[in-house]
């Protein structure tokens, strides 16, 4: 598998509310057992979207993500329409403030007209998961995924927007970063580094191209203070997901990320149908992916699988490893 050099310029490149509260209880769909840290499960990591009553938290809570061997954390808060995250490396505050994003439908912007709601929360000894939903005018839905790992240590931000028409789709998302991070994008390709003083982490924009001379999807860029990343599409669907590597060991090794092919019935499925992400650093590699319409047996790289999303450990051996897969609820 072909793999791109660190981003010395001197090196060789290859390729080229948490909740958004009502009063009282509301129905959230959860992991049937969360397991603790201090008591793992054991197992491959799988959750279902099955609906469970709960009372939900007050509105002044925030959802703790924590990965990294406990090294990264990540809160994420909601008031009403607004997104509020804080990404920590250790004792380092890389990203602090809003997660906004401006959606538009044939050049029609489209305001949110609900808040945030929880969808699910998944934790086990692979790691953290939180999903929520917004709804934007004309019905159309703006699920997003955060998923923090326990092992590997890094960060997976992502957006879908889901509309019932074809239509021209621009998407826009800004993150704040922490008042002295400094980024510095890279020179030839889309991901860009957070700095505080050291790179302290990548950020790999897997929907983009590799390649900043490709700007027909969109771009990454550093303005005002912010993580700007912008995509456009032509369709009903649309996945704008982002791979933040926090392990400074693996910056100097190769790196290189890749959409896929998402194949069904022997045909290959359009990106409205599902997407899939690889991204390979050195040695390492994941297996990243989304059904975007419904859930069917498709194939990815040769694994078969029916989840609506999948995050896993890819080995050149060709075994995937689940660290997080998302079934439908009538899947048994």
């Amino acid at each position: 598998m072909t793999t791109k050099a660190s981003r010395s310029r001197h090196q060789r490149r290859f390729a080229r509310p948490l909740y958004a509260d009502a009063d009282g209880a509301q129905q959230r769909v959860v992991c049937p057992a969360e397991a603790t840290e201090s008591e793992p499960a054991r197992g491959p990591s799988s959750a279902r979207r099955k609906p469970v009553l709960v009372l939900e938290r007050p509105a002044s809570d925030a959802a703790v993500l924590r990965g990294g061997r406990g090294a990264v954390t990540l809160t994420a808060a909601t008031s009403g329409s607004q997104f509020h995250i804080e990404l920590r490396l250790k004792r380092r505050v890389l990203l602090s403030g809003f997660w906004k994003a401006c959606f538009r439908r044939n050049g029609q912007v489209l305001s949110p007209v609900s808040e945030w709601q929880t969808v699910l929360r998944h934790c086990d000894a692979d790691g953290d998961y939180l999903e929520l939903e917004l709804v934007l005018e004309e019905q159309v839905r703006l699920q997003r995924h955060i998923f923090l790992p326990r092992r590997d240590r890094f960060a997976f931000l992502a957006d879908a927007v889901i509309a019932d028409q074809p239509a021209q789709l621009q998407y826009q998302a800004s993150w704040q970063v922490g008042r002295k991070v400094r980024l510095e994008p890279a020179g030839e390709s889309w991901e860009c580094y957070l700095r505080l003083r050291k790179r302290r982490a990548v950020v790999l924009p897997l929907a983009l191209p590799e390649w900043r001379c490709q700007t027909e999807r969109g771009q990454l860029l550093a303005a005002d203070a912010a993580l700007v990343l912008s995509q456009t599409c032509n369709g009903c669907r649309l996945l704008a997901p982002l791979f933040v590597d926090l392990k400074r060991r693996r910056f100097r090794r190769c790196l290189t990320w890749r959409q896929l092919t998402v194949g069904e019935a022997l045909s290959a499925q359009h990106d409205d149908v599902a997407v899939a992400y690889r991204v390979a650093v050195g040695r390492r590699q994941w297996l990243i992916y989304r059904a975007l319409s419904g859930c069917a047996s498709r194939t990815v790289l040769g694994h078969h699988l029916v989840s609506e999303f999948l995050l896993a450990r890819f080995y050149r051996s060709g075994k995937v490893e689940p660290l997080i897969e998302i079934s439908p609820a009538d899947d048994e």
